[in-house]
């Protein structure tokens, strides 16, 4: 592969690319008022934000933005449809090049890869010897902290198309004046790769520089095994500097531990030992209370039979990673 990408804006837009976003972007929405105003004018919308794109005339809607709590409180922003189909032509155009830099152990929002991906990978380093601890990490409000300034500077080492990095900075100015300079925004498609392509080169410090081998990073959380406790001291206190003077980023000491494997790691809503993983308690509990308020909107009819198996069928996909046979059974084994 290439050190440089260049040439891009032409192809992300592009009519055909645009047209390709589009039937991306409206997966599983396609009765979604907002993607049949869009469809029922559909080439002449195209073609309105590829005439925008190269005028430089293309200016972001924004976001509509609400709140989950799951558990932690999180604001989530949805961007409109024509801002998600260009979305969509972006990632699809920069997402190869850079995936093919990343790291094999990181495994967030990578095809292939995903949440079982990188718990299999923890439970296999800790089978190895010389895996008597581990170090497990959680960067303070990631998303909210990635600097616009750095990534934009990290973007066009790789990038060589002028065009291309002012159409990104113009993306990030959508958000709210509160975030100007800084953050990525949950709930959308080029967020997940950026964030990636913002801790690319410190994975490649865990990895080259301190010479970590069993490192698993999962967007924001990550793992380090090792025999030695003084060597996961020493990660630590390298990481913490990296991140701070390179990324602006911190490692809070109260999401920071060094345990021995033997006492479990909870990590991507598993307690993980070498032989065996178990569910996260909080799991089960938020689970359990779900099951029991959707029983009773579907004694209402507030929602379909069909709905229900679908949360209960996602949830038992989780579980059934984990030693879960009897809680699965406990839970759902009588229902469905």
């Amino acid at each position: 592969m290439p050190r440089t990408i260049s040439n891009v804006f032409p192809k992300v837009s592009s009519f055909q690319s645009l047209y390709t976003g589009y039937k991306e972007a409206r997966k599983g929405k396609k009765y979604n008022s907002e993607v049949l105003e869009f469809s029922g004018s559909l080439e002449s919308n195209i073609l309105g934000l590829r005439d925008d794109l190269r005028r430089d005339e293309y200016a972001p809607k924004g976001f509509k933005e609400f709140v989950i709590v799951d558990p932690k409180r999180r604001e989530i922003k949805a961007p409109y449809f024509r801002d998600r189909v260009l979305h969509r032509s972006l990632y699809m155009h920069l997402e190869p090049f850079f995936d093919n830099k990343f790291i094999y152990d990181s495994y967030a929002c990578r095809t292939g890869k995903g949440t079982h991906g990188a718990v299999d990978r923890v439970q296999q380093f800790m089978k190895n010897e010389g895996s008597q601890y581990y170090l497990k990490c959680d960067v303070r409000s990631y998303f909210d902290s990635v600097d616009h300034e750095i990534l934009l500077e990290q973007l066009s080492r790789r990038i060589s198309d002028e065009k291309l990095i002012n159409l990104i900075d113009t993306v990030f100015s959508s958000q709210s004046p509160r975030n100007k300079n800084a953050g990525l925004p949950i709930g959308t498609l080029y967020s997940q790769l950026f964030a990636n392509i913002y801790l690319n080169g410190f994975d490649h410090f865990v990895k080259q520089s301190l010479k970590a081998e069993r490192y698993v990073r999962y967007m924001d959380d990550f793992i380090i095994l090792s025999g030695s406790k003084d060597d996961l001291h020493h990660y630590e206190n390298a990481m913490q500097g990296y991140l701070r003077d390179k990324l602006n980023l911190v490692l809070p000491d109260s999401k920071t531990c060094i345990e021995p494997v033997s006492k479990g790691a909870t990590f991507l809503g598993y307690r993980i030992f070498p032989s065996y993983r178990l569910l996260r308690r909080r799991n089960k509990i938020k689970f359990r209370r779900k099951l029991r308020k959707q029983k009773k909107a579907l004694e209402r009819g507030e929602i379909t039979f069909s709905e229900l198996k679908a949360s209960i069928d996602s949830w038992k996909g989780h579980a059934q990673h984990a030693s879960t046979r009897n809680l699965r059974s406990k839970y759902v084994g009588g229902f469905l």
